[in-house]
């Protein structure tokens, strides 16, 4: 069982971590402004329909420039753009991909299109940007270059919220990869052997014990002496003495 929450806590840790990576590039990427941008670069006239611009009900912004002269960029309900573009030759902006930041173009269509300048479908036009707020209905987008020259396209949805839900996915990622790193480290650490010089602190010595070697029965610790036993000797005399040092019998004649 330790082992299965040692496993959880590492990946709770990687989690953690690819959630606070993932929030410092979306931050990076949005900029304090939560802007959102996909581009592409078109060979002519270009339809940007309601798959893109209705992604996120936030103000769109769309960009066009091209190095041979002014692009014109008009905006109206898709049925209206539908009957301009008519079965024209053009290029249909199919999904924006994140986090490639790009727009997926599928061609369609044959022949040239007719000037679309001059018509009255349009609820907003302008020559290089064009700022709208997509309503309840669907809505298009056409930009048309002037020229044959490549024209490079940029769709911007900006919203300020986006940023600041990315600064928090990185703190709330940091609080969770550091409280899981602590913790998968504190239990490893209790697997670390330690020594008794270590358990006692840092300069501490341990001394060698001697060998005490108890008491013989019966002795004193107080005065050191033998107590006496029940049996006891009694104490030589003169006689006893010159026996013990002269044991040949003495002999008495008459």
């Amino acid at each position: 069982m330790t082992i299965a929450r040692r496993i959880i806590a590492a990946l709770v840790a990687l989690a953690g971590l690819a959630l606070a990576v993932g929030g410092a590039w979306l931050a990076v990427v949005l900029g304090p402004s939560g802007t959102a941008r996909f581009s592409t670069t078109a060979t002519g006239p270009l339809v940007i329909g309601p798959q893109v611009l209705g992604r996120v009900d936030v103000p769109v912004t769309v960009r066009a420039s091209s190095s041979d002269g002014p692009v014109f960029i008009g905006a109206a309900p898709s049925h209206d753009v539908t009957d301009v573009v008519g079965g024209a030759r053009v290029q249909q902006a199919v999904t924006a991909e994140f986090p490639a930041r790009s727009l997926v173009l599928r061609a369609t269509g044959s022949g040239d299109l007719a000037d679309p300048r001059a018509l009255d479908v349009w609820r907003g036009t302008g020559s290089g940007s064009l700022d709208l707020t997509v309503g309840v209905a669907p809505e298009s987008v056409l930009v048309v270059p002037t020229t044959n020259a490549p024209v490079r396209v940029t769709v911007e949805l900006q919203r300020g919220a986006w940023f600041l839900e990315a600064v928090l996915a990185l703190v709330v990622g940091l609080i969770v990869a550091v409280a899981a790193a602590a913790w998968l480290v504190q239990q490893l650490g209790h697997r670390i052997p330690v020594g008794p010089l270590a358990r006692r602190g840092p300069g501490a010595q341990q001394r060698p014990s001697r060998a005490v070697e108890p008491p013989p029965q019966g002795f004193d610790e107080d005065d050191g002496e033998q107590p006496a036993t029940g049996t006891t000797e009694p104490e030589p005399t003169a006689e006893s003495e010159t026996a013990t040092a002269d044991p040949r019998a003495t002999e008495v004649r008459p």
